[in-house]
């Protein structure tokens, strides 16, 4: 026969003292010889035994303390608030209110969050009892407009505002908050238009971005470098040299025949827009055409990789020798210990990152602490500190005109080029270019169809899909 434990017997005794007389239980505690198993089971599924109802008084008298009343239906388990002393202070019911999380989606790297780390810091210094939840964009499985019905919204936005046509357009509730920030007094010219739709404000400019010639200098001879950043024949002329002298090697590089790669030639070229605020497309004038033939001239001695990464690649590979790109390709260029240039040419779109507020900050009763982070986050000192940083080109006006900021050769270039540029659209009509300008440039690249075939059909087909737009788009969206 199995020995018991003595331990275990020994609880059992003090149990056995609370339910009879200890000398009853006494009397038998040396005949205890084996507990069976369902008692084992059962003591150890017990709940602890009630804390007596004043621990500083006396022996309470049974008789007079009635029974706690037992519910209809079946009682949670028992928990220590609801056995504490009713004679001290009170345990409490709940627990202490969460801080306040701000939730902001970001597009920054590692190296510009490392630059505004004093920036959120300060912040975090003032407002302890503030949560900021960085979020990188790309890390977000739904689109902004998906997030509202589970109120998964962030409170802020840091990214381009090339999507506020999306944004601000065609819904009834806007995705957005307008905001009442004097940008002029914020941002140069192109960043704050670029902030902005039908001259309602709705981001807050802190860099921006485009695309500039950058090129290799170890193999570019001078004499093959465009001077003029008006003449793109010149540089169409010198492209086709090149590729002649160098048979190995490329020119140039663009990265996609889309609306925004080729903006520097088509703009360049004096097109205004390929579709205005009013709607208006520009795809079959004189200028575009001009741009279009341009492409098919200079498709021969272009390198045949349209991507992004096959034009990084070839760049550092030193197989091509200029590449239309943005300062965020930079940081690759510079590590592969590469001697650059960066030459304005044509002119480019102007991508503005911006912070935006949601309609869920206010909601959420955030929206002035939020409003308090942009203004850090936007502030002279935070742009000083991204320029530095590098791949970020700076709106601020003072900062631009800071002399540790404006000896920098990166922001120099950049501004250059960028002072050429057309701000990225933000109007809703500005949705219906992109695909319709991409499929007639890859035409007019491949010389599948003539500049007139291909621009002809263009705007007969962007005419079609503005129609459609105008017919989605509300009073209080064209005139808020």
């Amino acid at each position: 026969m199995r020995k018991t434990n003595p331990i275990l017997l020994l609880l059992l005794f003090l149990v056995e003292c609370m339910l009879s007389a200890c000398t009853s239980a006494a009397s038998r505690f040396d005949q205890i010889t084996e507990v069976p198993v369902a008692t084992l089971t059962a003591l150890a599924v017990t709940d602890a035994a009630p804390v007596p109802a004043d621990a500083t008084a006396g022996p309470a008298d049974e008789a007079s303390t009635p029974a706690a009343p037992v519910p209809s239906e079946t009682a949670p388990a028992p928990t220590e608030t609801a056995l504490a002393p009713t004679g001290g202070a009170p345990a409490p019911t709940e627990s202490a209110p969460a801080a306040t999380t701000l939730t902001l989606w970001h597009t920054w790297t590692d190296a510009q969050l490392q630059a505004l780390q004093p920036e959120l810091e300060a912040f975090a210094a003032d407002h302890p009892e503030v949560a900021i939840n960085l979020l990188p964009a790309s890390n977000n499985p739904q689109p902004l407009a998906d997030t509202f019905d589970t109120n998964a919204a962030p409170d802020l936005l840091a990214g381009s505002t090339g999507e506020l046509s999306d944004l601000t357009g065609t819904t009834d509730i806007g995705l957005l908050n307008p905001t009442t920030v004097d940008l002029e007094t914020l941002a140069d010219a192109a960043a704050a238009k670029g902030a902005a739709t039908y001259d309602q404000s709705w981001a807050v400019p802190f860099s921006k971005s485009g695309l500039a010639l950058v090129y290799n200098k170890a193999i570019l001879p001078s004499e093959y470098l465009p001077s003029n950043p008006d003449d793109l024949n010149d540089l169409l002329q010198k492209a086709l040299a090149y590729k002649r002298a160098f048979l190995s090697q490329y020119p140039l590089c663009i990265a996609a025949n889309d609306a925004y790669h080729l903006a520097p030639i088509y703009f360049g070229f004096g097109l205004p827009a390929y579709v205005d605020e009013a709607g208006q497309g520009y795809l079959d004038t004189p200028e575009a055409l001009a741009a279009g033939q341009w492409l098919a001239d200079i498709s021969p001695v272009v390198y045949p990789g349209q991507s992004d990464e096959l034009c990084q690649s070839a760049f550092l590979e030193s197989t091509v020798a200029m590449w239309w790109t943005g300062p965020e390709s930079l940081p690759a260029i510079q590590a592969a210990g590469i001697d650059y240039g960066i030459l304005p040419m044509g002119r480019p779109y102007v991508e503005v990152q911006a912070f935006m507020l949601t309609p869920q900050a206010a909601e959420r009763g955030n929206a002035a602490l939020a409003v308090e982070l942009i203004q850090r986050l936007t502030s002279p000192e935070a742009q000083k500190a991204l320029a530095l940083a590098g791949a970020i080109i700076p709106v601020e006006p003072t900062v631009l005109a800071d002399p540790e900021v404006a000896q920098s050769p990166n922001v120099a270039g950049y501004v250059a080029a960028l002072a050429r540029g057309l701000p990225l659209p933000t109007y809703p009509y500005a949705d219906a270019q992109w695909d319709i300008v991409a499929n007639a440039s890859e035409m007019m690249w491949h010389r599948v169809q003539t500049p007139e075939e291909a621009l002809t059909a263009a705007q007969a087909a962007l005419v079609a899909e503005v129609a459609k737009i105008a017919g989605n788009i509300t009073e209080a969206e064209v005139a808020p």
